[in-house]
């Protein structure tokens, strides 16, 4: 009957009361000894022996226990000590029958005699122990149980050995049972420790597991160098390479388009993707590469031995494996990544690495010409810096120091305002402004710009409150931006807060690409009904920047709009360009079929006003017909706009008719020109 060997015990506590249990029998059979012989004529040699074995036993005993507690001790030595130890006092309890006069013991010996057999054998038994100490445990308990059973077989007592017997076979089943429980356990603890390291769904490293090998790496010296395409030793920043010169590489990865298969198939369908994301990592890196799943479909990985050339090439082997389409329950989803790296470098923290290829990651998803950056010290200067100004636009938004500047919405025809589009502005300490393409793509990234768009709202309706006394501007609407996030987070809740009545005049402008992705999720109730309950409410509902991204027509027909505002690509050169003019044509005729006017932006001309009112755009906004201004100027500017509209030889016709007519009076051979309706419109 073998014992089947586990990994040694790591449980210092365990180990530790098994040493002081070894110490504690060899000093119970010291004391013991002297007691059991006391009237069997145990010679001052007998005695003597004991006292030396004893000695022999308990110093190994001693000896591991304090080195148990101390850490940086040897294993081996810990083993030879437990190995030394057991063995003695194993051996020394099966002889304590024959060092004295055995026949010679009266009948209260015998019964110590046999509770020192069960001491030996129970101990034995249950003790847990670890390494080549454990292969012991067996053959000392068949050692003692031989001898005390010979003992008393030559005592001639019967019933003490009828109790030997049994106490033998008990700690026999106590041996087996405990065996298989330690097994057990110990199992279940590299199970658990196992868990503890990996990713349950992949069987990869998880970021705990990933980061205490790269370090064990790069302690021991561990990472092998593999081929990579081309191996080239690494001339510059040798004191920062691993092994031999050449260099070796921590590379993250994360998934592009990863959330839209969860989100529009379900997560069992990105389980499927992100498990065979998995198995093309393990077929196109070695064997021996480190690879982990850090977080939802962000990865990391080693390659080691390579020149940056190499490294490259590995990883566009690499990404054109990644981006073959990924088959599963619904289908198949085309998925690409974005990569980063950083040289793994002697003496650096393993976290600062993985922050330095995150960094290199992230300004991989910003570009459209690579999707590898490798790390360098500016995108770190960059980074710090953008954590700077989100710093600082987060103090901004607390201390109400963004403004909110307007500008004009006017009808083709005639010029005359219909409302104002209110633009952030963020005013520095010095007086001058940060860009809003600075701070506005910062404030969609951290979430800042749904604190930014309920800012705006507010003073949207403090704008109307005021010109409800103004008899020139209390028709005017006011429309706010809203961010795709701020759509579901809140924006009823907030739209209701300022203005719980409901207002037509107060416009709410938001981009296209959340109503697709909401349609095809087949999520629009949600959204929808947040749309519904502001149309109801008798809010503008307004698509911003159409003509862009998606420019799917389906959720038009399923949202209720007020208007459609023509992104600037498409206006800027009307005039000149017959694509887009017929590109414009069909959208005015597809938003008279929906019942909602059309509204350009980015006009810049007077040559583009024409054009778009012979086009049939009937409300235009654009430098060309006004700056963005701080609103004490803008309401200078709409009254004057208002006041050159009112005359109706100002006005131009609605339809075609009016360039025809100039067409036919150019062709009698009149001189035509044009003269400012609004001198101030185009001016800074």
């Amino acid at each position: 009957m073998g014992r089947k060997k586990v990994p040694a015990i790591q449980n210092v506590g365990v180990i530790a009361a098994h040493r002081a249990s070894a110490l504690g029998c060899s000093i119970i059979m010291f004391w013991l000894l002297p007691a059991l012989y006391w009237d069997s004529g145990l010679s001052q040699a007998g005695l003597n022996a004991l006292s030396y074995a004893w000695w022999i036993a308990a110093i190994p005993s001693l000896v591991a226990l304090i080195l148990t507690f101390r850490s940086g001790s040897s294993p081996r030595l810990m083993r030879y000590l437990d190995l030394v130890s057991i063995g003695t006092i194993g051996i020394i309890l099966a002889s304590v029958p024959w060092v004295g006069n055995v026949s010679g013991l009266n009948e209260g010996a015998h019964y110590l005699l046999a509770m020192c057999h069960l001491a030996t054998v129970t101990g034995l038994a249950v003790a847990p122990r670890s390494g080549r100490a454990a292969d012991l445990d067996l053959p000392l308990i068949l050692l003692n149980t031989v001898s005390y059973i010979i003992a008393f077989i030559a005592i001639g007592d019967a019933t003490m050995l009828a109790i030997v017997a049994l106490l033998s076979v008990v700690a026999m089943m106590m041996f087996v049972t405990g065996d298989r429980v330690m097994i057990q356990l110990e199992s279940l603890r590299a199970d658990s420790e196992h868990r503890a390291i990996h990713d349950g769904l992949t069987g990869l490293l998880n970021r705990d597991g990933f980061i205490q090998s790269v370090e064990e790496a790069i302690e021991t010296g561990a990472v092998q160098p593999v081929d990579a395409c081309t191996t080239v030793t690494v001339t510059e920043h040798q004191d920062n390479v691993l092994g031999d010169g050449t260099a070796s590489w921590l590379v993250l990865l994360d998934l592009v388009g990863f959330k839209q298969v969860n989100d529009r198939f379900g997560h069992t369908a990105g389980d499927m993707v992100l498990t065979q994301v998995a198995e093309r990592l393990r077929h196109a890196l070695p064997q021996t590469a480190l690879i982990a799943r850090l977080a939802s479909d962000e990865f990391a990985f080693i390659i080691s031995g390579a020149s940056e050339n190499g490294m490259e090439c590995t990883l566009g082997r690499l990404l054109d494996l990644m981006s073959t389409p990924y088959p599963h329950d619904h289908g198949s989803s085309e998925v690409s990544a974005s990569v980063g790296t950083t040289r793994l470098r002697l003496g650096s923290a393993t976290t600062d690495l993985m922050a330095e290829a995150d960094l290199a990651m992230y300004e991989s998803k910003k570009t459209t010409t690579s999707y590898v950056t490798h790390y360098d010290r500016s995108l770190k200067e960059h980074f710090e810096t953008r954590i700077d100004l989100v710093a600082r636009l987060r103090q901004a938004l607390a201390d109400r120091d963004i403004e909110f500047w307007a500008q004009p919405v006017v009808l083709s025809n005639n010029l005359r305002p219909v409302g104002v589009e209110l633009l952030a502005r963020w005013k520095l300490a010095d007086g001058s402004f940060e860009s809003p393409a600075n701070f506005i793509p910062i404030a969609e990234e951290t979430g800042l710009v749904v604190e930014i768009g309920r800012q705006a709202l507010s003073f949207a309706a403090s704008l109307l409150e005021r010109w409800d006394d103004d008899p020139e501007l209390r028709d005017l609407g006011v429309n706010v931006n809203i961010a795709a996030s701020h759509l579901t987070d809140g924006l009823l809740e907030d739209v209701i807060a300022v203005q719980p009545q409901g207002d037509d005049r107060l416009g709410i402008e938001f981009v296209e690409s959340q109503l697709i992705l909401d349609h095809e999720q087949d999520s629009a109730g949600k959204l929808g009904a947040i749309l519904e309950e502001l149309k109801r409410r008798r809010y503008r509902l307004l698509i911003d920047d159409f003509g862009t991204g998606y420019s799917s027509l389906s959720y038009l027909w399923a949202i209720p709009l007020s208007a459609i505002k023509i992104d600037r690509s498409l206006v800027f050169g009307v005039e000149e360009d017959r694509t887009k003019a017929g590109l414009l044509t069909a959208t005015v005729a597809m938003a008279r079929q929906l019942q909602v006017p059309c509204v350009a932006e980015g006009v810049e001309t007077d040559e583009a006003i024409v054009a778009l009112n012979r086009l049939g755009v009937p409300i235009l906004q654009g430098f060309g017909i006004a700056r963005p201004r701080p609103i004490a100027e803008t309401e200078i500017s709409l009254r004057r706009m208002v006041r050159n509209a009112r005359g109706a030889a100002q006005e131009l016709p609605d339809t075609n008719e009016f360039v025809k007519s100039l067409e036919q009076l150019n062709a009698d051979g009149y001189r035509l020109s044009v003269e400012d309706l609004d001198p101030d419109r185009s001016v800074d």
